[in-house]
């Protein structure tokens, strides 16, 4: 599995753009493909409920929203942040008023009576904290007792690093645009993303870099040990910040044959550049 940061993965589709792949036709094959998982994944699913942001995650959804329209179930349309502001995000959501897809504001919504609920609010570009209505919009997809469907990532999970904001929605099912993202293997997404399948969206294979190495600890405390994005030296490179649910772990090279009767040397490691080293589980 292919994994890479959003900033690679905004390369990536500059890239495809440029070769040909528009913006607005990844985000078609995106939300199209997403609604064939999702109709694979719950396939007596009638009543569909997508909880939209302002950009292209919410565009995604726009797009799965119309397919699942034309296939007959009922739709409705949460803007959780009020009416799209990017451009394709924007058409996506102006195919909407030809169909029978029922939109309503966040604070106007009744409860929700979907079989399936689409998390369409953040995608890779989410950081910090849940802004309030982001935050509500996250308590009604948990609130609503519907399996969760993650368009590329659950809102409120950080795509770098897998930290999850106060809030942040727990998805049964994430689909991974293009490429998997650390997130969805990081130790401290466990619990948020449920399984992870990755689509294809149309971006040639050219258009992509290698991606991140998943290293293990034994590699981290090698004496020839090095990695991209690492730092230079030695001391440096073997201190490991290990995230997970039960708090850090922290290893540095002088000291490593101390600990190393307490830490499993196949842990596994990805080193995020400007981030550092995110514990990940097997992917």
């Amino acid at each position: 599995m292919r994994i890479v940061t959003a900033a690679q993965m905004k390369q990536i589709e500059a890239a495809g753009d440029a070769a040909g792949v528009s913006y607005r036709q990844m985000m078609e094959n995106a939300g199209a493909t997403a609604w064939q998982m999702l109709h694979r994944r719950w396939p007596d699913a009638r009543r569909l409920e997508i909880v939209a942001g302002k950009g292209n995650n919410g565009g995604d959804g726009f797009v799965l929203a119309r397919h699942a329209a034309l296939a007959g179930c009922q739709v409705t349309v949460i803007l959780a942040e009020g009416n799209p502001v990017t451009v394709d995000a924007r058409y996506n959501f102006s195919l909407l008023a030809s169909l029978p897809v029922e939109c309503f504001a966040l604070d106007s919504a009744s409860a929700s009576q979907a079989d399936v609920v689409v998390d369409g609010l953040y995608g890779t570009g989410f950081r910090g904290a849940l802004r309030p209505n982001g935050l509500s919009a996250c308590q009604r997809m948990e609130q609503s007792g519907a399996p969760i469907f993650a368009l590329d990532l659950p809102s409120g999970l950080q795509a770098d690093t897998g930290l999850a904001a106060e809030g942040a929605v727990h998805a049964a099912l994430t689909v991974a645009f293009d490429s998997a993202k650390p997130a969805h293997c990081a130790v401290t997404g466990l619990g948020f993303c449920g399984q992870v399948e990755v689509a294809d969206i149309g971006i040639p294979e050219s258009c992509h870099p290698v991606g991140l190495t998943v290293y293990t600890v034994a590699d981290l405390l090698e004496p020839e040990f090095g990695c991209e994005g690492c730092p230079e030296d030695r001391e440096s490179q073997a201190k490991l910040l290990l995230r997970s649910d039960a708090g850090e772990l922290t290893v540095t090279a002088p000291d490593a044959l101390l600990y190393r009767q307490g830490i499993d040397l196949g842990v596994r490691v990805l080193w995020i550049p400007e981030v550092g080293p995110v514990r990940v589980q097997d992917c």
